[in-house]
């Protein structure tokens, strides 16, 4: 005498669905290009770089005479940030709104 683990009767089991359920219906605005968000990575990577290379110059670890090729686009890497956020700003303002209308809808 054993114990034996319990049959399963297939012919009674969960009825077949002869369709997905889910319905996968997007509003249009959620079918946006991917350029904003391209755009918005590189300028935090510019930011970002730009910023460590700030750092670290500060720290002395640096010396901007030796490394020209770096300081230059270390500046340029900061010129790229510094006009995506003056453009974002100036256009804020100009709209009126100051934040991006999926932050809106989301909760934050």
């Amino acid at each position: 005498m054993g114990f034996e683990p319990p049959v399963l009767d297939q012919q009674h089991g969960m009825p077949q669905q002869d369709h997905e359920r889910r319905e996968y219906i997007r509003r249009e605005e959620d079918h946006g290009s991917i350029v904003p968000t391209v755009v918005s990575a590189l300028l935090a990577i510019c930011g970002a770089f730009a910023a460590l290379f700030l750092f670290f110059a500060l720290m002395g670890q640096i010396d901007l005479g030796d490394a020209i090729v770096a300081t230059v686009i270390a500046a340029l890497a900061g010129l790229v940030w510094f006009s995506g956020f003056w453009y974002r700003h100036r256009t804020a303002k100009e709209s009126g709104r100051m934040q991006r209308a999926d932050r809106e809808r989301r909760g934050f």
